[in-house]
């Protein structure tokens, strides 16, 4: 969406038209369902999302009257919000006239619970391309990733913390341009369709917005004062993750994920009440929707009756699913040494097509531990894919689509376990051998909490992987 920008001769030419491509010499690829208009694949090999009823492009509902009574109050409740946040206002004929325009996209989409939603875009990469930013390092944008997320989820279960979730709303409007490190007007012109002046109108953003290229660390820097405003330390190796000691028992654990914070913390009155006063400092700031957390970043955490926890990614393994296995064909139980044999398998699969399964895939190694080897390997022939190759990524497809209720576990540990004092750790590598000059792992190696499990001196443990040819074995 962000990169073809052609339009109608007047001021339509300012808008991003995210449903047509100037670019047609370019492979194309569609990701499941059908698409209005075959979406470029760029370098990077990037599968857009298909065009239907459920995201519509602003062409599309210009033409269809239902579609244009549906999705017109929703586009206008985006813009009109925007203003009123004070994130853009309205420009008249002569202001800021030498202002280039810069383009943007109205994205428009549907929720997995069928609600509607727009969000204006900005077009960061325009940005860039005019040199505005002096490098990449200066738009590096922390937010909470797997690591981060599966160490805060083993915590909470091992020492039974209360888990909750703060969201900040539209958390890029609240990033006035007058406080960033490179202050710029920036105008976008809104068509009738989407602002409701008749011929369209000049706006001038007031805040960093979504779609720049410097919002994501613009809005970390303002969360990160905030944060530290409240007492809260920061990690040195992790920047997102902040903690705060309350009295000599309590402590408060905070994730950030972008406008999400994940939090976790010790059930003693102390915090349970520090707890709530940050909540109400956060509401002070900012508009906030708080709760109990149960899925955050697409992974759904499931407290079990023995006070486990377990980790699973539902609405990822629908997208697998519909990517291998589309208008609701298979997935099918293998037995093991039989080919997948289904409509899509054929004897050439190209490398887009590889590329987009095995991302989809790879998505859920946040949960899967058991799909880890298989997709590292895979991802070795990521450049130039072989039918075996691409036979073994539909192996796993329909592992993933048959194994739905398989997650990750972090099991509770002693109830008189503190965790103001050290926490104990164990270590083991997968598939390690030594020479006589080093030591080396086939891939990786797992850090746990709790004391470690008891072996003989010397004891080997098979590891099951995924593929015959592997006959390493995995030395505790």
């Amino acid at each position: 969406q962000d990169e073809d920008f052609r339009g109608s001769v007047g001021p339509e030419s300012y808008m991003a038209d995210d449903g047509d491509t100037s670019d047609e010499e370019l492979p194309h690829i569609i990701v499941g369902g059908q698409a209005d208009t075959p979406q470029p694949v760029r370098k990077a090999y990037k599968a857009y999302a298909p065009r239907t009823d459920r995201n519509p492009s602003l062409r599309r509902i210009k033409s269809n009257a239902e579609m244009h009574t549906l999705w017109e109050p929703i586009i206008n409740k985006e813009s009109s919000g925007m203003i009123k946040l004070g994130a853009m206002k309205q420009l008249q004929d002569d202001e800021y006239a030498d202002e280039p325009i810069t383009p943007h996209v109205t994205d428009c989409s549907t929720r997995r619970d069928d609600s509607k939603k727009a969000r204006i875009c900005i077009n960061g990469k325009a940005e860039k391309k005019r040199g505005v930013f002096p490098s990449r390092e200066f738009l590096r944008s922390p937010a909470m990733e797997e690591v981060l997320l599966r160490f805060l989820y083993s915590l909470g279960a091992y020492y039974r913390l209360l888990r909750k979730e703060s969201d900040v709303a539209q958390c890029f409007q609240n990033v006035p341009m007058s406080s960033v490190r490179i202050p710029r007007n920036i105008v976008i012109f809104l068509s009738e369709l989407e602002c409701r002046v008749p011929g369209g109108a000049r706006f001038l953003m007031q805040s960093c917005g979504y779609g720049t290229a410097d919002a994501g660390r613009e809005w970390f820097i303002i969360i990160e004062a905030f944060f530290l405003d409240q007492g809260f330390s920061q990690c040195d190796y992790n920047e997102c993750l902040f903690v705060k000691h309350i009295g000599t028992e309590g402590i408060i654990i905070i994730g950030v994920a972008t406008d999400n914070t994940l939090r976790i913390h010790t059930r003693d009155p102390a915090t349970i009440e520090a707890d709530q006063e940050l909540m109400q400092a956060m509401d002070n700031r900012w508009k906030m929707t708080h709760g109990e957390h149960s899925d955050l970043l697409g992974v759904v955490v499931t407290e079990n009756l023995d006070e486990s926890w377990t980790l699973t990614q539902p609405s990822q393994i629908k997208t697998v699913q519909d990517h291998f296995y589309p208008n609701g064909k298979g997935p099918y139980v293998i037995a093991p040494g039989k080919r997948i044999a289904h409509a899509r398998m054929n004897d050439k699969y190209s490398q887009a097509d590889y590329m987009s399964g095995l991302g989809k895939c790879g998505y859920l190694r946040l949960t899967r531990a058991d799909l880890r080897a298989g997709m590292a390997i895979l991802g070795e022939s990521l450049q130039d894919p072989t039918v075996k190759d691409a036979e073994q990524l539909e192996w796993i497809a329909s592992m993933i689509c048959t194994t739905k209720a398989v997650g990750l576990t972090f099991h509770a540990g002693p109830r008189d376990a503190s965790i103001r004092a050290k926490v104990p750790l164990h270590g083991s590598s997968d598939a390690a051998w030594s020479t006589e000059k080093t030591s080396q792992s086939r891939l990786g190696f797992m850090i746990g909490i709790g004391l470690p499990p008891t072996y003989e001196k010397g004891e080997v443990r098979s590891a099951p992987f995924l593929f015959k040819s592997m006959k390493e074995k995995s030395t505790v």
